[in-house]
């Protein structure tokens, strides 16, 4: 049976240890499982919200939606820019061709804990 999730939140098994990641960019691996995002042009569905160890259920900010959220970054960033994912799942300022999950309202310094506005668009 096919299951879903209203709203702009989702939940979802870990197949890795995400303890030290929370507010780092996310994906689905091939068997439907969270793992880090690793590069811009991943299928990104979210942020994460938690701090989940391997087989726990994550919570997800998922890219679709109205709002703000928080991101890690793993470079400085410009006020302004799209952002996607680099290879540690940190924000990081999308290129062409990226899967943009936000946009930033300030100025960011790396390793920074930021706010972003949702936007989920290609680069």
């Amino acid at each position: 049976m096919a299951t879903y999730q209203p709203g702009e939140r989702g939940s979802f098994e870990a197949a890795a240890d995400l303890s030290a990641k929370r507010y780092h960019g996310v994906k689905l691996d091939a068997n439907g499982k969270l793992v880090l995002a690793s590069a811009g042009t991943d299928n990104i569905i979210g942020v994460l919200d938690s701090d989940t160890k391997l087989g726990h259920t994550a919570d997800v900010v998922l890219i679709n939606g109205a709002g703000t959220f928080k991101a890690k970054a793993g470079a400085a960033i410009a006020k302004d820019a799209l952002i996607t994912a680099n290879a540690s799942g940190q924000a990081v300022t999308a290129v062409a061709g990226d899967r943009a999950f936000g946009r930033t309202l300030a100025a960011v310094a790396s390793g920074e804990v930021f706010e972003y506005l949702k936007v989920n668009e290609k680069a």
